[in-house]
C-alpha cells in the first residue's frame, strides 16, 4: 500500500476514500459522513470496522487490488489508483 490513496466506488454511486495513516492504520471515510476504521492484521489482511457496529473484511488480491466484502452478502471491489 505504502502511502498511496485508494478510492472505493459503490455500485450505488457512493464513493469511499481509503487514506493511509502510518504503516498499519488507515481511515476509510465515506463521502456521506460515515467513518470507518481499518486495522491491519498481518501483512495482507485487514479488518474494517464500521463505527456503527457493521463489520467489513478487506482482503488483498495480489499487490494493488483489494476486495471489500461486507459481512452481510454485499460485495465491493477496491482498486488502487
Amino acid at each position: 500500500i505504502g502511502g498511496e490513496h485508494f478510492t472505493l466506488t459503490q455500485i450505488g454511486g457512493e464513493h469511499i476514500t481509503l487514506i493511509q495513516i502510518g504503516a498499519e492504520h488507515f481511515t476509510l471515510t465515506q463521502i456521506g459522513g460515515e467513518h470507518f476504521t481499518l486495522i491491519q492484521i498481518g501483512g495482507e489482511h485487514f479488518i474494517l470496522i464500521h463505527i456503527g457496529g457493521e463489520h467489513f473484511v478487506l482482503t488483498q488480491i495480489g499487490v494493488e487490488h483489494f476486495a471489500l466484502t461486507q459481512i452481510g452478502g454485499e460485495h465491493f471491489i477496491l482498486t488502487q489508483i
